[in-house]
């Protein structure tokens, strides 16, 4: 099965934007959201 989704780079978008970004995402399609699990010092 093919799974459709994007990277959600909270190291360069702010936490609010990018969670209404996964929200639409989620709305019109997209099955997954992924991000890195590290921070930069």
């Amino acid at each position: 099965m093919t799974v459709f989704g994007f990277h959600a780079s909270h190291e360069q978008i702010h936490p609010r934007s990018l969670l209404d970004a996964v929200v639409h995402a989620e709305r019109v399609g997209f099955d997954a959201a992924m991000c890195s699990d590290h921070f930069s010092p």
